[in-house]
């Protein structure tokens, strides 16, 4: 247990008793002893768990909670049991709870040592039910704006005639029922009362909105099911995300004033900081969202601009699938955007461009053919144009004459065109040519036209993506070549502000080219 060294120092080897002695050397046999005893160390708690964290019981029932303390060597692994209150549950000293009454209560055990560890269970407590046949109240899910007010309707199911009920309704914290101009809670009766039906709603002692509706004359609740009445609800501003409005404590009075409890029921309310389809954060859902969402998709960076509000398809990404599902649910006021469907990628559609012969300073026109099966409203695609090429001049042939069209650098040589109709019309026929655009070497042109991101959106909103291409560009080392007829002499570049420019810059550039005829033709290149 313990040992002394020669200078009588003692050490502690293990816990129990010992006796150190000590005797005298020079033959007197004198001696003296001292017990020591050994207490183990203090192991402290590092962790405590429960076997049950959240549990639902009906008023007198019962639930035994076990707590673990680890590490299994800690020298202490007793706990104290608390309520947070008890007039819904009570814990005793080895973990029992008993439910009291309808509400909430935080059981929490704690560590005995210095450690000050602790662990909780939320419990909820319900009245037990005892339902007549099936009735039952009902509140369904819903999806608001935060500091929207919304009528949250509560509807009743009953096999039974029911004269009269209350109910009592508790909001997520910072969420209210709205009151009217004489401090009163709005809550709206539906047909199903009579004109002989009173209902008003008060604060109840358990932190609920209590509703209570009565009849004076004894008349019954009409019908057997649909809405009762309806609570209006204030939501708070910085609200967002899911939560819980709950009706507990829901008593009905029957025929003969027997009094009968139904299930408790809850809704789940979702709270969005936008409106899907709001793109500029207005409120409403209008053609002005589609043109702000192409804006984003040309990277022209609209202000303000909603990007969870544009991302209707919720992929991460604002295409021109999301434009066509906003313009969907502005033609279909009374009905939901079309659920998410993936792209199709495999399908037999495709694209295509002719290749291009050019000199320097010349200007060629490109055509872009689709050759399709299905019908589509929309596209995008990027060009990404090589060294000395620019591009500019686009326009849709007939078979899109009602569409908008509208393109934008969003790299640095590299440019994407946007198509769609706001009225989800259909592009005319199954082949040709689509989209075209002219074409000036500035330069020795070095590379292909590369199309890609290539996205169609087809009438029913579904998205297709197809492969990109090249647009092959072969240069004419002559710049005396005949062009329609004629042989350039030189050619001339001048920016919007008409000043003469040794090349296309970024942006707009008017490009002159002067035939040796004496001849010129004007062209706005894009760069």
């Amino acid at each position: 247990m313990a040992t002394v060294d020669e200078n009588g120092v003692v050490y502690a080897n293990a816990a129990g008793q010992a006796t150190i002695i000590a005797t005298t050397k020079d033959g007197s046999e004198l001696s003296a002893s001292c017990v020591v005893t050994v207490v183990p160390s203090t192991v402290l708690a590092t962790s405590i768990e429960l076997n049950v964290t959240s549990a639902e019981l009906t008023e007198g029932e019962n639930l035994q909670l076990t707590a673990t303390v680890f590490p299994e060597d800690a020298t202490d692994k007793t706990v104290i049991w608390v309520s947070s209150d008890e007039t819904v549950a009570t814990v005793n000293k080895n973990g029992l709870v008993t439910a009291i009454a309808p509400g909430e209560a935080i059981i929490t055990a704690t560590t005995n040592d210095d450690s000050n560890l602790s662990a909780s269970c939320l419990v909820t407590v319900t009245s037990p039910i005892t339902p007549i046949g099936d009735n039952v109240f009902q509140v369904g899910d819903t999806t608001v704006m935060h500091g929207d007010i919304f009528a949250l309707p509560v509807a009743m199911t009953n096999n039974e005639t029911v004269m009269a009920f209350q109910t009592d309704v508790f909001l997520p914290e910072g969420f209210s029922v709205v009151m009217d101009e004489d401090d009163e809670y709005i809550i709206m009766p539906s047909g199903r009362l009579t004109n002989d039906h009173v209902i008003m709603a008060d604060n109840a002692n358990n932190g609920a909105v209590r509703v209570i509706c009565y009849t004076p004359n004894s008349q019954p609740i009409s019908g057997n099911e649909g809405d009762l009445f309806y609570i209006h609800v204030q939501v708070p501003d910085e609200a967002e995300g899911d939560y819980t409005i709950s009706l507990r404590n829901t008593l009905l009075t029957a025929v003969g004033y027997n009094e009968v409890s139904v299930p408790d029921v809850s809704a789940t309310v979702t709270v969005k900081q936008f409106i899907p389809g709001d793109v500029n954060d207005s409120r409403t859902v209008n053609v002005t969202d589609i043109v702000v969402a192409a804006q984003y998709i040309l990277d022209r960076n609209p202000s303000p601009f909603i990007l969870e509000a544009a991302d209707m398809n919720g992929d991460g990404n604002v295409t021109v699938t999301d434009v066509m599902l906003i313009a969907y649910l502005i033609n279909h006021p009374t009905m939901n955007a079309p659920k998410r469907m993936p792209a199709l990628t495999d399908c037999l559609d495709h694209m295509s461009g002719e290749s291009v012969t050019l000199s320097v300073g010349e200007i060629r026109t490109v055509s872009i053919m689709l050759d399709n099966e299905m019908d589509y409203s929309a596209f995008q695609l990027d060009l990404s144009l090589p060294e000395g090429l620019t591009a500019g001049n686009f326009r849709l042939t007939d078979r899109a004459g009602s569409h908008a069209f509208d393109v934008n650098e969003i790299d640095d040589g590299k440019l994407r065109g946007l198509c769609y109709s706001p009225a989800i019309e259909a592009i005319d026929g199954h082949s040709g040519a689509l989209l075209t655009f002219d074409v000036t070497a500035t330069d020795m042109v070095k590379g292909d036209i590369l199309v890609d991101g290539i996205e169609l959106v087809t009438t029913d909103c579904q998205t297709v993506r197809l492969d990109g291409f090249n647009i092959g560009v072969n240069n004419v080392t002559s710049v005396n070549e005949l062009n329609n007829g004629k042989t350039i002499d030189h050619v001339d570049y001048f920016n919007l502000a008409g000043q003469r420019i040794a090349a296309p810059e970024s942006g707009v550039t008017l490009v002159v080219t002067t035939y040796t005829d004496g001849t010129r033709t004007t062209t706005k290149v894009m760069k």
